[in-house]
């Protein structure tokens, strides 16, 4: 019976310290980013307050120019929900923030056919909003959206 004791502290032992080994990565993901200046970092309802009522043109999905004429756009609304237009179709659905944490919730959205390269950047968005684990705002004011990896998924600038 001590030796399954002794396992038993062994394992909790081994997941304390992949625990850590993931919260050490999760703060270096910002640094690969030099153009992303700072993370915002108060508390959840401040952080919620600076997205609330806020309106973002969509400038990049992967590092890919939004198409030039397209009317790619987020929308954060008072209460945790996201809508938006993805040059093709509107789309609405829930979104949970965290201090500078982002999670996109199931999308629904309207089903028109567009041109495929239209469908194609809507594909994209609709993936990038699904990646995104982290947001930021830097310098210029422009919204940064990013993964797990620390992959920048999407820019977007105000657009009030």
């Amino acid at each position: 019976m001590a030796a399954c004791f002794t396992d038993q502290s062994h394992i909790r032992g081994l997941s304390l310290l992949v625990g850590l080994a993931g919260l050490l990565t999760g703060c270096t993901i910002f640094s690969q980013h030099p153009d992303i200046s700072r993370s915002l970092s108060h508390s959840t309802e401040d952080q919620f307050v600076v997205l609330q009522n806020s309106h973002w043109q969509i400038e990049k999905i992967f590092q890919n120019e939004v198409l030039q004429g397209s009317t790619a756009s987020l929308e954060f609304a008072e209460t945790a929900h996201i809508s938006g237009n993805s040059g093709c179709n509107v789309f609405h659905g829930g979104v949970g923030i965290e201090q500078d944490r982002i999670s996109v919730k199931p999308l629904a959205g309207t089903r028109m056919a567009c041109s495929d390269q239209l469908m194609e950047q809507e594909m994209h968005l609709y993936s990038a909003l699904d990646l995104a684990e982290k947001w930021t705002i830097d310098r210029q004011g422009r919204l940064h959206l990013v993964d797990v990896p620390g992959n920048i998924v999407l820019i977007a600038s105000p657009a009030d």
